[in-house]
């Protein structure tokens, strides 16, 4: 299902979109991988408190498996720290 992600949606896309927001739930799962692998590029938003750090560092992990395993392209454009 992951792997295909990124072909269903650019099979779909009008030649004159340019840009494509996924906002996907808090959570590391189905959800934030199938938009990883569709994707080519991310950004991340986190609050700045040790729970969140941890939340942060399994997301950098989800994009380094996501990257070597469905979508080799796929880029962090950067981490938001927002309160």
């Amino acid at each position: 299902v992951v792997s295909t992600a990124r072909e269903v949606l650019l099979g779909g896309m009008p030649a004159d979109v340019d840009v494509v927001l996924l906002d996907t739930p808090p959570s590391v799962g189905l959800w934030l991988n199938a938009a990883l692998s569709a994707s080519d590029a991310c950004v991340f938003v986190t609050e700045p408190e040790s729970f969140s750090t941890n939340g942060v560092n399994q997301i950098l992990e989800s994009v380094e498996h996501i990257k070597r395993n469905f979508n080799p392209g796929l880029q962090l454009a950067g981490i938001v720290v927002n309160k």
